[in-house]
């Protein structure tokens, strides 16, 4: 990294592998997204007599942390162990060559710039504060409680053609939207009926479009998760959280 003083007397963080700047975005994700040196890159930087660094976001004032996961977020205003940095300076200062990805580089930075975490544990908050579930024993998209274990926790897989795989991280199935519009984590697939385009607003709600039917998942009066309708409302909004643990049950795998 290098650590770039602008003229306000502000920290930016660029990646000398590719120029881009740590960005903080409204969901604490830390993304290299661009090179901009705005708001939402700047830190403010405090030092403690131990050597350790503390960078406070000026978008959000929340302090960059790793978290158990290995990511590196803004999401709380602590100075302890977890927001501690130390500077360390490199054996080598040649820069690698990009490594090229299977997987198109302009919709995975799209991806991260609308907040959407891929590949690491997450929950997925409905309107009505409950969180999407793999229901136990008919394998239903449900939203009947506010649990962040085993059977509510999902990852967001992005596929070769730039679609999302809802993924239950308890059994490894894909969420399947049928003709019906009745969503299942049926099997492991990743076809037409399991993938999603995925569309994000101001306010940071996301909002998954099956590419099957054309209509958004939301979750209905019932507790049930369908993909019914086109609307992208209230009850088609959906939060990202982070789980607080991401240890698995034990339970037999149906």
């Amino acid at each position: 990294m290098v650590l770039i003083e602008p003229s306000d007397n502000k920290i930016i963080i660029q990646s000398q592998w590719n120029g881009r700047t740590l960005q903080v975005q409204e969901s604490g994700l830390c993304v290299f997204a661009n090179k901009n040196q705005e708001l939402r890159e700047k830190f403010d930087v405090e030092c403690v007599e131990d050597g350790k660094i503390y960078f406070i976001s000026c978008h959000t004032g929340n302090v960059m942390q790793c978290d158990e996961h290995g990511f590196a977020r803004c999401v709380k205003k602590n100075r302890l162990e977890w927001e501690a940095w130390t500077i360390l300076y490199p054996h080598s200062s040649n820069a690698l060559q990009a490594i090229p990805s299977p997987i198109n580089p302009n919709f995975s930075l799209f991806f991260s710039e609308m907040g959407i975490p891929i590949n690491i544990p997450i929950c997925l908050k409905a309107h009505t504060g409950n969180h999407l579930q793999n229901e136990f024993g008919w394998r239903r998209g449900r939203c009947k409680n506010q649990n962040t274990q085993a059977w509510e926790q999902m990852v967001l897989i992005q596929t070769a053609d730039n679609k999302i795989i809802i993924q239950s991280r308890w059994n490894g199935r894909n969420l399947q939207v049928q003709e019906s519009g009745l969503c299942v984590f049926a099997n492991k697939n990743q076809e037409l009926w399991e993938k999603f385009d995925v569309k994000s607003d101001k306010v940071g709600k996301i909002y998954f479009i099956s590419c099957h039917t054309g209509n958004v998942m939301q979750c209905d009066e019932h507790g049930f998760a369908p993909c019914i309708k086109m609307n992208r409302l209230e009850w088609e909004a959906w939060t990202i959280l982070y789980p607080h643990s991401t240890e698995m049950m034990t339970l037999a795998q149906f």
